[in-house]
């Protein structure tokens, strides 16, 4: 095959060898010339092949929120009749970036935000695929770095074991998740209720308490104003049943002592026996009820205290159960020791009904 090389520089007869194998004598080489100059224009020119052929269309596109500011793409490999040189990316119908790989991390983004991506394919040649179908995803939304508001604190003594807390609800940009609950300065539980009973304490003591509310990000409000509660004695309270009279318009009195104190005057006001609770805060050793106002009429009847037992400790003492005694007489000579008698159920005359606590 005869190419469109100029016929110079070489001489004729060597440049007709060369490309037809064919030995020329110069002097014929005039006689040729015409010749070869028509062969020489009919024939086709080469040229080296050209690649159009464009890569396959990425398929299997994934698009995954890795936070609220990144999203991670993946995709398959294209195919090409040479060689595939890269991929394009979309995000929105614009291209953002070029990549060998078939993955890609898309950063610096605005979180809860729609975003959609598309993947092109290209060759060494230019030639560009189809894009591939089109996949959306909506970033993480920003991190909570908010804590809720403080709650306000209250707490009430309830018995000798157990204090009850209460507060405020608190508020938070996202919501409360609980609340952490503090005992000299020590969390000892966490609840999503605004309530807590803080039991198995001990009695006579003080406890200072704080409270916390916290959200499902982790973030923790400032803690509470201090509150302090003391719990009561022992057992909290004693129990006496008793009933009374009533006469001459008056019910029967008695007055309950511990530990040869004073706490409080109550008015039997039942003619059949009930449950007279007292509150204590301190532990009973020994206890006294002491009738204050008895009275007797031939016309209006005679009034009497009738006492069936004393509970103390969590302890039921019966009025005559060894050990207990009737000391009678009035303020104090109800504790003076020279007229004592067992300890009975009826009260009959003004006097101490006197417990010694084990």
């Amino acid at each position: 095959v005869l190419t469109n090389e100029p016929l110079w520089p070489w001489p004729m007869e060597d440049r007709i060898y060369r490309e037809t194998g064919i030995s020329v004598t110069h002097e014929a080489q005039g006689g040729l010339w015409k010749t070869l100059e028509g062969v020489y224009a009919g024939l086709p020119v080469s040229s080296p092949a050209v690649d159009a052929t464009a890569p396959s269309t990425p398929a299997g596109i994934t698009a995954t929120a890795v936070s609220s500011t990144q999203v991670n793409l993946s995709w398959s490999a294209s195919t090409d009749d040479v060689g595939v040189a890269g991929y394009k990316v979309f995000r929105n119908g614009v291209q953002i970036a070029t990549t060998q790989a078939t993955s890609y991390a898309d950063a610096a983004l605005t979180p809860s935000t729609v975003y959609a991506y598309k993947v092109s394919a290209y060759d060494a040649a230019g030639n560009t695929s189809a894009q591939s179908g089109q996949v959306t995803v909506t970033t993480q939304a920003a991190p909570d770095t908010q804590a809720p508001s403080t709650p306000v604190l209250s707490a009430s003594v309830v018995s000798s074991t157990q204090v009850n807390l209460s507060w405020s609800v608190s508020t938070d940009n996202v919501g409360v998740a609980g609340y952490k609950v503090f005992r000299n300065g020590v969390q000892i539980a966490t609840t999503q209720a605004t309530s807590y009973a803080d039991a198995g304490l001990t009695a006579s003591t003080v406890y200072a308490y704080k409270v916390a509310a916290y959200d499902a990000a982790g973030n923790t409000s400032a803690q509470s104003t201090q509150v302090s509660a003391t719990t009561t004695g022992v057992n909290g309270y004693v129990i006496v049943k008793a009933k009374g009279n009533y006469i001459a318009g008056v019910w029967s009195k008695m007055e309950i002592w511990i530990n040869g104190s004073r706490v409080q005057t109550v008015t039997v006001d039942s003619a059949t026996y009930k449950d007279y609770q007292v509150s204590v805060n301190t532990k009973v050793q020994n206890m006294d009820v002491v009738f204050i106002n008895d009275y007797y009429s031939s016309t209006k009847g005679d009034r009497n205290l009738y006492v069936s037992s004393v509970t103390v400790n969590g302890v039921v003492i019966l009025s005559n159960a060894a050990g207990v005694w009737y000391d009678r007489g009035s303020g104090k000579y109800a504790f003076d020791g020279k007229d004592v008698i067992a300890g009975q159920e009826t009260m009959s005359w003004n006097g101490a009904l006197r417990f010694k606590i084990m």
